[in-house]
């Protein structure tokens, strides 16, 4: 059984800031959302660099992943599982490093870029097996006979105050700091992603996002909209979600439904 995604996505400015500092890849076997920050257009740059190492990642995907099943890239994780999924992971993980060696070069020519980076978010798809690849606080959720489920962890100093208890889920969406993430894609070795098998099958949805999305309203009030059995109709619904909280961030969202059989659609860069 092969499983393959069908989708529908959109990135957009939002309602406040005067540029879109997100970027996206949507492709049959893997969907990415990349939420970039810093100044100026820096934060643009940082998520365009991570895209295009991921689409590069993904033109060759079977070559690298022939590769990999030999001898894993010195740049993947130890404690990946064998196997195909372990494979796809492990070239994953090396595009992750080659975009941060590229943004580490691209501070060097333009020191004024200094302080960039971007999140990544991202689900892939091998066989009959997905996995999760996560930095920062994009997200990625489940739709499983009508119940949403996060499938990934925010990298965000709020993150760790509601894992202690010590906030709801509707507090950090007002805390003071909520916008203070603690691993980032910024040129810095020493940050780097979740990396695992996820739990994905035929007749699921799933959503990738930003936190122009996921930043301003609750899961319970995502799950009410990415329902909607048309997806290009769920993902309008979720724009007006956000935009109904205010619009205050880049919004991108791709929305993902899992079905079984041979890749249909088109490669896109967002």
């Amino acid at each position: 059984m092969t499983l393959t995604f069908a989708t529908h996505a959109h990135s957009e400015v939002g309602l406040v800031r005067k540029n879109n500092q997100d970027s996206a890849f949507v492709a049959p076997n893997l969907v990415v959302v990349a939420d970039g920050m810093g100044g100026a257009a820096a934060g643009d740059l940082a998520s365009a660099i991570a895209v295009d190492e991921i689409a590069t990642m993904d033109a060759d995907l079977a070559v690298r992943l022939a590769g990999a099943s030999d001898v894993r890239p010195e740049t993947a994780p130890t404690n990946l599982p064998a196997g195909r999924p372990g494979d796809l992971l492990a070239v994953l993980a090396d595009a992750l490093v080659r975009t941060n060696v590229r943004l580490s070069e691209a501070v060097a020519v333009n020191p004024d870029a200094e302080g960039m980076g971007t999140t990544l978010c991202s689900i892939g798809l091998i066989d009959d097996a997905a996995v999760l690849v996560n930095i920062g606080d994009s997200r990625a959720y489940r739709l499983r006979d009508n119940v949403l489920t996060r499938l990934s962890r925010d990298h965000s100093w709020v993150q760790t105050l509601v894992d202690a208890g010590r906030i709801t889920e509707e507090q950090a969406l007002e805390h003071p700091h909520r916008s203070l993430i603690m691993r980032v894609l910024n040129g810095r070795p020493e940050h780097v992603p979740d990396l695992g098998i996820i739990d994905v099958r035929a007749g699921d949805r799933v959503l990738v996002c930003s936190d122009g999305l996921c930043g301003l309203v609750t899961d319970s009030q995502i799950a009410a909209r990415v329902a909607a059995s048309d997806r290009e109709v769920a993902v309008a619904s979720l724009v007006d979600l956000a935009h109904a909280a205010g619009g205050h961030d880049n919004i991108t969202i791709i929305v993902a439904d899992v079905v079984e059989g041979e890749p249909v659609g088109r490669t896109q860069v967002l």
